[in-house]
């Protein structure tokens, strides 16, 4: 199943592809069919990056991975929250999904730099847009963040909107990285290095001591 956000990125070299091979046989010149060749390269690399798989739908009870890609910073903030940042390479499946079901209560586009994303120093300087939740937990952050190839997030949800959780709310084109905020109460279930699937992997569940009041 392709993403509906890269159907021009297909559709373009598919018909270059059989336009460059049907001229190719007609005329039949060389450089045509190196042309269809390499159209047909270009095709099959869009089609890798803009799958868009099914997932399982999470279970209600944890808080789960906004995108897919590798963990690549954990921060503790000073209000008790927990701030997961994750990585995607080009190799990721990039549709973003809703961590927990909630009310959108905020949206906000932040311009900024493009960085490439592999930089943790991107994570404050690049152009990002930012969604708040109030879930069953208390108030979930997430973030879509470009990177230096990633120039575009896609996340078209508006205030007041409910989210499911597990629920494919977005898609950011060729790289870039993730961001979300636990609230206090809940413990983060991943450590650095951990590779992550969005909607799949759990990252957040109520601490065992204290709870959410």
């Amino acid at each position: 199943m392709i993403a509906p956000e890269g159907l021009w990125y297909v559709l373009a070299p598919l018909l270059m592809f059989f336009g460059s091979a049907v001229l190719g046989v007609w005329r039949k010149k060389a450089w045509l069919y190196v042309a269809a060749g390499l159209f047909l390269l270009i095709l099959v690399a869009m089609l890798f990056f803009f799958r868009n798989p099914a997932r399982p739908m999470p279970v209600e009870s944890a808080i789960v991975s906004v995108s897919d890609g590798v963990v690549d910073e954990i921060v503790r903030l000073p209000d008790g929250s927990t701030r997961i940042e994750v990585f995607l390479s080009l190799l990721n499946v990039h549709a973003l999904r809703a961590p927990v079901s909630g009310v959108v209560t905020g949206y906000e586009y932040y311009p900024g730099s493009f960085i490439p994303a592999q930089h943790l120093e991107s994570v404050e300087k690049n152009e990002r847009i930012t969604v708040d939740l109030m879930t069953q937990y208390g108030p979930v952050q997430m973030s879509a963040i470009s990177g230096a190839i990633a120039r575009r997030v896609l996340l078209p949800v508006e205030v007041g909107e409910e989210l499911i959780a597990g629920q494919r709310i977005g898609f950011v084109r060729f790289g870039s990285r993730s961001e979300l905020i636990l609230p206090p109460g809940v413990k983060a279930e991943v450590e650095v290095g951990d590779e992550v699937s969005a909607g799949v992997t759990v990252v957040g569940t109520i601490a065992s001591t204290g709870g959410l009041e």
